[in-house]
C-alpha cells in the first residue's frame, strides 16, 4: 500500500467517506487511464468503485471534488482541465402554446379536486418551461442537480400554473443555524432539502385560496414523487420569498414557517445585486432536525406477542403486516437465541420480513426494489428492523443459494 495512503488521517473526501482499498483503486485507475478527459475519468471511477446516488446514477460531482482533493495531497497526478467554454443558457422562443387564454375566475371548490402532476415527458418539460420562462418575474433558469416539475391542473385538466423543487442553497446561515447543522452534517445531509425554486400561479387564474391549496397538496406528494424518480426522501422543504414583491400570505396560510432572511449581496462589475429574501421551511416529517443532524434515536426493541392486541388502523394489508410482525418478531428471537454462535449471513426476522414482502411484490420485481420498498414500509408504519440500511441484493442472494446446496436437518 502507498505510504501517503498508509498515513491518511481522515479517508473522507467531498463529504464522502472512502475505505483505503477504494482509495487504491482510484489511484489505479487514475495512473492506468491517463488519456481520458477529466470527467470521463470521474465516471470510470464511479463505475469502477460503485459510487452510485440512491436513484443507480454516478455521483459524478462527488467523485470529481474527492479526485482534486486527493490529487492536492498528492495521492496522485490528474489530467489537466480542459478550458470549459463558458455555458450560456439557450434563449427560449415564446410560441402561440403559452399565450394567456381567457381569464379563469371562480371559487377554489368549483375547480376541484386540483392536482399536481409530475412533468416527466420531453415535450411536456419544454411546455413548462416556456410557461415559467415567459410568465414567472425571474424567469427560467435550468435547475441544478436533481429536481423534479409539476403543473397545477383543475378537475377538468386546465394548466393553472407551475412549480419546481430542486437542491437547495449550499450554504444558507439562518436556515443552517435553525436547523443545528455542523459542517459535516449539512454536506452529508443537504440533498434531504428540496428548494421551491420557482412557485407560478398564471397571471390569467383568478382563483381565491388557490395557492395555499397548492402549496399543501405538495407536501404530502412530494416525498413519494422524490422516491420515485430519485431513490431517496427528502425532510425538509425551503423557499425564498422576496419582501419587495411579495408577503408571504400562501405560504404562511399552508403552515410554512419564516426563520429568517438571507444576506444578499451588492452590485459589482461581474453580477448584479441581489436583495435579500425570506427564507420559509416546511417539514415533511416531525423528526426531520434529529435525521439532518444524525441524532435520530435508535428503533425500539421488537415488541413481545401479545394476545388480542388492539391495532389503531382499519388498513386490511397493514393489519395483517402488523400481526406477521408481531408474531415473526417472537420466533425469529428464539431461533436467533439457538444461532447465536453460528456464523449466519443475515438476520432471521429479516429473512422472513423479505420473504413476506417478495410474497406480495410485483410480478418479475427484483431483489433491490423489493428490498427498498421493505424498508420504506417500516419505517412509514413505524416498525424497526434489525439494521439501519438497507441489505445489498448480493445476501439474500447468498442465502438462497446456500439454502438450495444443503441438505434437510
Amino acid at each position: 500500500m502507498n505510504k501517503k495512503i498508509e498515513q491518511l488521517k481522515s479517508t473522507t473526501f467531498a463529504g464522502h467517506r472512502f475505505t483505503r482499498k477504494q482509495i487504491i483503486a482510484i489511484q489505479q485507475t487514475v495512473n492506468t487511464f491517463t488519456n481520458l478527459s477529466y470527467r470521463e475519468l470521474g465516471h470510470t471511477v464511479c463505475e469502477h468503485i460503485n459510487l452510485l446516488t440512491p436513484s443507480g446514477t454516478h455521483r459524478i460531482q462527488t467523485c470529481l471534488n474527492a479526485l482534486e482533493e486527493m490529487d492536492t495531497l498528492g495521492l496522485f497526478k490528474l489530467p489537466e482541465k480542459v478550458k470549459k467554454i463558458k455555458y450560456t443558457q439557450k434563449k427560449i422562443i415564446w410560441t402561440p402554446q403559452t399565450l394567456a387564454p381567457p381569464e379563469i375566475k371562480g371559487v377554489l371548490e368549483e375547480f376541484q379536486p386540483v392536482r399536481i402532476e409530475k412533468v416527466t415527458q420531453k415535450e411536456d418539460i419544454k411546455l413548462w418551461n416556456e410557461f415559467v420562462d415567459r410568465y414567472h418575474y425571474l424567469g427560467y433558469k435550468h435547475p441544478v442537480g436533481t429536481h423534479l416539475r409539476y403543473f397545477i391542473l383543475s378537475n377538468n385538466n386546465q394548466k393553472l400554473g407551475c412549480l419546481i423543487f430542486s437542491f437547495p442553497l449550499l450554504s444558507l446561515a439562518c436556515r443552517d443555524e435553525w436547523i443545528g447543522w455542523n459542517e459535516k452534517n449539512r454536506k452529508k445531509y443537504l440533498s434531504l432539502i428540496l428548494n421551491n425554486n420557482r412557485f407560478l400561479i398564471f397571471p390569467w387564474v383568478k382563483i381565491k385560496n388557490l395557492a395555499s391549496k397548492v402549496l399543501s397538496l405538495i407536501s404530502k406528494q412530494v416525498s413519494d414523487d422524490w422516491y420515485e424518480i430519485h431513490r431517496f426522501r427528502p425532510v425538509l422543504l425551503e423557499t425564498f420569498v422576496d419582501p419587495e414583491k411579495y408577503i408571504g400570505t400562501c405560504y404562511k396560510a399552508a403552515n410554512w414557517t419564516c426563520i429568517g432572511k438571507t444576506q444578499g449581496c451588492k452590485a459589482s462589475q461581474k453580477r448584479e445585486a441581489i436583495s435579500s429574501k425570506e427564507v420559509y421551511v416546511y417539514p415533511l416529517r416531525a423528526d426531520f432536525k434529529a435525521v439532518l443532524r444524525n441524532t435520530k434515536k435508535k428503533p425500539l426493541p421488537m415488541p413481545k406477542i401479545q394476545k388480542n392486541q388492539p391495532l389503531e388502523t382499519t388498513d386490511p394489508f397493514i393489519l395483517l403486516w402488523q400481526r406477521v410482525i408481531i408474531i415473526v418478531s417472537t420466533v425469529a428471537n428464539e431461533f436467533d437465541q439457538q444461532w447465536q454462535q453460528r456464523k449466519r449471513t443475515i438476520n432471521t426476522l429479516l429473512l422472513i420480513l423479505f420473504i413476506f414482502r417478495l410474497v406480495f411484490s410485483k410480478n418479475k420485481q427484483g431483489y433491490g426494489i423489493t428490498i427498498l420498498e421493505l424498508w420504506d414500509q417500516c419505517r412509514v408504519m413505524n416498525i424497526p428492523l434489525p439494521q439501519k440500511k438497507p441489505v445489498v441484493p448480493s445476501a439474500f442472494s447468498k442465502i438462497k443459494g446456500s439454502a438450495s446446496n444443503s441438505k434437510c436437518e
